[in-house]
């Protein structure tokens, strides 16, 4: 319901999935099940998708390809961000981090049934790369190990996307291609598997990191609860809560307290409802909970704690 202010093109580039919303997991064609493996956009943003669609020349459950390199472009620049962070954080030494890497990668390859010889030390080779110019700058040696890491891992994953993004122009090109670009089942596909493993399993894991997102659930399911009340009204009622009818105490204060471009987002898609009256009931009230959803989504990580301790009357 609420949409950036960017270009078809630019917003088909940033469209990783092309399932819509409440298409049946059986009914998405076999041929596109990596393009459509988890919902793409809302309801509410069907009628603007197929204006892309038609206005680039994208056929239905098809990507732009843009949206490939973006894809990539993400893995390639995440996979290694979370483990630095850790470091950082002392949540894993780097030592630590070495050794997960050089056993999580071997472990990989036999999952994939990787038999490539010539890079089976790959990792090993890099991580040994990396400490052995980092310890020539002891007094900065976490980042200098990042530094050439980066350049021993990441730098031949975008060197390998670039050469997966040509060789499959054609499907590209007509955004039917079913694969991302980093999982071929090669040894670099083993790479952002391992850096994943790993952040999942030694960072992701870690009793503070749990604490954090446990912390996060109760104050986004808090916020949720706090604003139910807005979700009870009929839909005359809650007009009337719009306009400030101090009848309905709680409800008119909660409605003050929402963003107000997300109130004009709501009222926009009612407002265009107002030609196809069947089912208004219904629809409304999707866009009320769309409305907020996305106002919850929107906070920042301090401002959605803030507002929590301040409906929940914490000191």
């Amino acid at each position: 319901m609420q949409t950036l202010n960017l270009t078809y093109s630019q917003s088909a580039g940033i469209l990783k999935y092309t399932r819509p919303a409440g298409l049946d997991t059986k009914d998405i064609p076999q041929n596109k099940n990596y393009l459509m493996k988890k919902v793409g956009y809302y309801y509410s943003e069907k009628n603007f998708v197929e204006a892309l669609q038609k206005e680039l020349t994208i056929e239905p459950y098809c990507r732009h390809p843009a949206s490939y390199i973006m894809e990539a472009a993400d893995d390639i620049s995440y996979c290694l961000a979370d483990i630095e962070d850790a470091v950082e954080k002392d949540i894993i030494s780097t030592e630590l981090l070495c050794e997960k890497l050089k056993l999580s990668y071997k472990k990989v390859l036999i999952n994939l049934l990787i038999d490539d010889t010539q890079h089976q030390n790959f990792v090993d080779k890099a991580v040994d790369y990396a400490l052995e110019r980092a310890q020539a700058q002891p007094y900065n040696f976490n980042s200098e190990f990042f530094i050439y890491l980066r350049v021993a891992l990441l730098h031949p994953l975008v060197n390998h996307a670039a050469k997966r993004f040509i060789e499959n122009i054609e499907p590209i090109y007509h955004g039917d291609f079913n694969q991302a670009l980093l999982e071929d089942r090669s040894h670099l596909h083993a790479v952002t598997k391992t850096l994943k493993q790993v952040a999942l399993e030694h960072v992701f894991s870690n009793k503070e990191v749990e604490k954090l997102e446990l912390q996060g659930y109760r104050i986004i399911n808090g916020l949720l609860d706090c604003y139910k009340p807005l979700l009870l009204l009929n839909k005359d009622d809650f007009k009337r809560a719009l306009n400030g009818d101090s009848r309905l105490l709680i409800e008119s204060r909660l409605v003050k307290k929402l963003s107000k471009k997300h109130l004009n987002s709501y009222q926009h898609a009612i407002d265009a409802m107002q030609e196809e009256p069947d089912h208004f009931a219904a629809y409304e009230f999707y866009y009320r909970c769309r409305l907020i959803q996305d106002y919850i989504s929107g906070m920042t990580d301090q401002f959605a704690y803030d507002e929590y301790r301040s409906l929940m009357v914490i000191d």
